[in-house]
């Protein structure tokens, strides 16, 4: 799927992406361009509380971010733009299509 256009199933969500499309984009992105980003987000201490992260995964798997996506969710983006992580790097609309698999990942909390 191109990432410029956006699917049916997308448009009668209401989104750019559906959260199929992307996990499946994400997935899709070669490990060596995911590490630094990685990286990055393991140093950081801010704004990256990852004790906190892993409190609220631990509470709730699949919708832990989901409160922190204007405060906290804003500043992860900022923080991975600024480190040149943005979505040039990417090839993505928008970091807030994978900034979630991002920190998941980071903190290996599927694991």
């Amino acid at each position: 799927m191109n990432r410029t256009e956006r699917s049916p199933e997308a448009i009668a969500q209401g989104v750019c992406h559906t959260e199929d499309e992307n996990m499946k984009f994400y997935t899709s992105l070669d490990p060596d361009t995911k590490a630094p980003a990685l990286a990055a987000l393991r140093e950081s201490t801010t704004p990256v509380d990852l004790d906190l992260i892993r409190e609220k995964f631990a509470a709730d798997p699949d919708g832990w971010y989901v409160p922190y996506h204007f405060w906290w969710g804003m500043g992860v983006r900022n923080f991975l733009r600024e480190k040149g992580f943005g979505e040039e790097y990417f090839k993505v609309d928008n970091l807030d299509d994978i900034y979630i698999y991002l920190v998941e990942e980071a903190l290996n909390l599927h694991e």
